[in-house]
């Protein structure tokens, strides 16, 4: 699908709403020219008391965040930045696998919308093709006491780029659709159909449906069964990634036969 020049392939929240057919994500879509960080706007609404299923969406950010404090590079009509505002009924605990549900229902999204690309989740959330990065996630979780208040789930998508429109420090690691399909993508197809996945595997996580989650994201993982470096903040070390557990937690063996179990942390491939 090609698309056109200059605003042919803006996006608004009629089009994006257009036969969605969801249950919970895009009850309401906001779209904006730019914004600081749609996650920082889905903060707002969600504190404002906005309904589950909200999404926001904009043409660039000035502000994008990426795990780690990092910064997203989110240029005009090239990515799909988007947020989505969530209120799942379940403990602090159990909403670290929201980033998985997340990352698997991206995953199946861009295949779905780009069937000559085949994306790997590396670990816990973040989109590879090959060995570079082509999309991240960030959730954002406020909790009170044992219930989850809501969940925001950042979604940055490198969609159009030319490896031009990444800056010189990301040109290494750092691919996008458009780059791996030969072709410009359609944002709009690649918004509407992470939408779909995103409901679909939302609806079983709030039914508690773990074990489905897992296996699916154990299939489209592009960490297990590899030797990765780990980061966590107090040490860095190597380990042969094992599995993913229930809770979506990375198990890992040590060269010594130690056993880790990884809730979060930086992983790289080696």
């Amino acid at each position: 699908m090609s698309v056109e020049s200059g605003c042919g392939d803006c996006l608004s929240a009629e089009v994006l709403s257009d036969q969605l057919g969801t249950r919970v994500v895009g009850r309401r879509i906001l779209v904006y020219p730019e914004v600081a960080s749609t996650s920082t706007m889905a903060v707002e609404l969600a504190e404002q008391g906005e309904p589950e299923g909200t999404v926001v969406v904009a043409e660039t950010q000035t502000a994008g965040r990426g795990r780690m404090g990092r910064h997203w590079d989110s240029g005009p009509h090239l990515g799909l930045w988007t947020s989505i505002l969530l209120r799942p009924r379940v403990g602090p605990s159990e909403a670290s696998l929201l980033s998985q549900v997340a990352a698997v229902s991206l995953a199946e999204a861009i295949a779905e919308a780009e069937p000559a690309v085949a994306p790997q989740i590396k670990w816990p959330n973040d989109l590879l093709l090959g060995e570079r990065k082509v999309a991240g996630i960030l959730v954002e979780v406020k909790a009170e006491g044992d219930q989850v208040n809501y969940a925001v789930v950042g979604i940055g998508i490198n969609c159009n780029h030319t490896l031009a429109d990444f800056p010189a420090a990301l040109q290494p690691s750092a691919t996008s659709l458009a780059l791996v399909a030969g072709k410009p993508v359609s944002r709009l197809q690649v918004a509407q159909s992470l939408y779909r996945h995103l409901d679909a595997w939302y609806l079983r996580f709030a039914k508690g449906w773990r074990e489905p989650i897992v296996t699916r994201l154990s299939a489209l993982s592009g960490t297990l069964g590899r030797w990765v470096r780990v980061e966590t903040g107090r040490e860095q070390y190597e380990a042969f990634a094992e599995a993913i557990n229930q809770d979506g937690s990375l198990r890992v063996s040590l060269p010594g036969g130690e056993i880790r179990d990884l809730m979060s942390g930086e992983v790289s491939i080696r």
